[in-house]
């Protein structure tokens, strides 16, 4: 278990869904283990670039407890009671151009 490895690292339980390797949507509860990156074990087979949603479960509901999305940036080669590893990454929009040019400094006014 050498990519999901307990030490320095902090976990949180979450509920996961998206479509796996079969186009089937799934939703699990899993523990998202977040340290150097992210990383989760799912009983869903997921292929690499795969966008997910990942909730985070808390002890008191909230409305602010938006999903998430993260893409699978690989499998790891770890399988824990028929569960495979992947590691994620955050998913984050790319501004339209209209937003681009509004949000752009001043300072990049050309003569």
């Amino acid at each position: 278990m050498s990519h999901m490895s307990p030490q320095a690292s902090s976990s949180y339980r979450v509920e996961v869904s998206g479509w796996d390797a079969t186009q089937a949507f799934f939703l699990e509860k899993a523990t998202l283990h977040w340290n150097a990156g992210q990383e989760i074990a799912l009983h869903a087979r997921l292929r690499k670039g795969t966008v997910i949603f990942v909730r985070l479960l808390q002890p008191f509901e909230s409305e602010e407890n938006f999903p998430v999305p993260y893409v699978v940036a690989r499998n790891l080669p770890v399988e824990i009671d028929g569960r495979v590893a992947v590691s994620l990454t955050r998913l984050h929009p790319i501004p339209s151009y209209r937003q681009s040019i509004i949000e752009m400094p001043a300072r990049a006014n050309c003569a």
